[in-house]
């Protein structure tokens, strides 16, 4: 169900203020790419949080709605739908987005983590890449070396022809 939806079945008992849903984890993800909800399926959100204008409405609706079927029309994929709504008191809209706010932080220095580390294994790997290139041009070196010197030693060792 979303935000519209829940909207047009919550309105009928009162002003709403805020809708935020909760965006279900459980779909299959590919690496590297986000889920895309198709028009057949759409995304599923796992909870949400509904602000009324007034809080007599909200504890009334919360108390009126909490285990009674969501109903509609029978056509309907939310018909056999069960509600589950809590009034939550001293809630305040601003924890919700500071919880979001801090999980969101908490995503982003993960995130920071990960690339640093990634960027310490490729700076390590390249180190070791061009310490080995290094060490193989000094062998090619040394072999170029000792081939001119066994050469040279050749030519010295020839009998030269005096006439």
């Amino acid at each position: 169900m979303d935000h519209v939806k829940l909207r047009q079945l919550l309105s009928q008992y009162g002003e709403i203020l805020r809708i935020y849903l909760t965006p279900s984890g459980h779909q299959p993800q590919v690496k590297g790419k986000r889920p895309r909800p198709s028009k057949v399926q759409e995304q599923e959100f796992s909870e949400g949080w509904v602000e009324f204008a007034r809080k007599g409405i909200a504890k009334r609706v919360a108390n009126m709605l909490n285990g009674e079927q969501i109903g509609g029309r029978k056509r309907s994929s939310f018909y056999y739908d069960i509600w589950n709504i809590k009034y939550l008191s001293k809630f305040k809209w601003d924890d919700l987005t500071e919880e979001i706010a801090y999980k969101s932080a908490i995503r982003e220095q993960k995130l920071a983590l990960e690339i640093s580390a990634a960027k310490r294994e490729r700076d390590f790997y390249l180190s070791k890449v061009d310490q080995s290139r290094k060490l193989s041009s000094i062998e090619e070196r040394m072999k170029k070396k000792q081939k001119v010197q066994e050469e040279s030693g050749m030519n010295s060792e020839l009998p030269v022809s005096q006439n």
